[in-house]
């Protein structure tokens, strides 16, 4: 379904790129679906994960590497960790999803909560909700899901 909706979104955004923030993001798996099917309509992906577990991000990266992904862009840098080194050697400096907030208004083609939506209480959703929908652009995308009882 994730990938449906943001292939959807992919067909109506002009251009050939789609802005996407993935909050609590994993290991990306079905972003990585989600891109490849993308990518087959002739359209790519700038990704921004946050997570608060460097290691599902370190995964999700390998992940990707290892995938049909060819033209979309990721940026890894939001890991909360004093100090994670990429394959490459190059060293982020940690943050928290929470740095979202720095994403510029009417900026992204769709934001997804998927597995961190559920843990958030009431008041904490509210806040989620004001802080991010004005990151999106007029028409743009917000996935959240619920994978508790």
């Amino acid at each position: 379904i994730y990938s449906l909706l943001l292939e959807e979104r992919a067909r109506e955004v002009e251009g050939s790129t789609l802005k996407i923030v993935s909050l609590g993001s994993g290991a990306a798996v079905p972003n990585i679906q989600a891109t490849e099917a993308i990518e087959k309509i002739g359209k790519r992906v700038d990704w921004t994960f946050y997570d608060l577990d460097p290691e599902a991000l370190e995964r999700a990266q390998e992940m990707i590497s290892d995938s049909a992904i060819r033209d979309s862009s990721f940026d890894y840098g939001p890991k909360n960790s004093p100090q994670v080194k990429e394959q490459s050697g190059s060293t982020y400096t940690g943050r928290s999803y929470l740095a979202a907030r720095e994403v510029p208004d009417a900026s992204l083609d769709a934001v997804d909560a998927l597995g961190l939506w559920e843990y958030l209480k009431g008041n904490q959703a509210v806040t989620f909700l004001k802080t991010l929908y004005p990151k999106l652009k007029p028409g743009a995308t917000m996935i959240v899901s619920n994978m508790l009882n």
